[in-house]
């Protein structure tokens, strides 16, 4: 059976300067149950326990402190699909 983990995916900005996004890696990778953090533009693919709930993430100090959430979503997924979500993908044409 195919290990399940929790994906939460959040859109931020940061409090004082709409694009400083980049930082947020460190300060979700400090929440407990956070076992992984993927930035993509201004969204951010956090991978986490499946125990951990995503209300303790969205609402965690060391994420509110420095960001705003403008949109999430919550997925239960097997760990090789989560992975794809932030997998590079490249398209070539000749």
């Amino acid at each position: 059976m195919a290990e399940k983990i929790g994906v939460l995916r959040i859109r931020v900005e940061g409090r004082g300067c709409g694009s400083c996004v980049a930082p947020v890696k460190a300060h979700l990778l400090r929440i407990p149950g956070v076992r992984g953090v993927h930035v993509v533009g201004y969204n951010v693919y956090v991978f986490l326990d499946p125990a951990a709930s995503p209300e303790n993430i969205l609402g965690h100090p060391a994420l509110r402190l420095y960001y705003r959430v403008r949109d999430h979503e919550y997925m239960v997924m097997d760990r090789e699909e989560a992975l794809s979500l932030v997998r590079p993908r490249y398209i070539f044409t000749l």
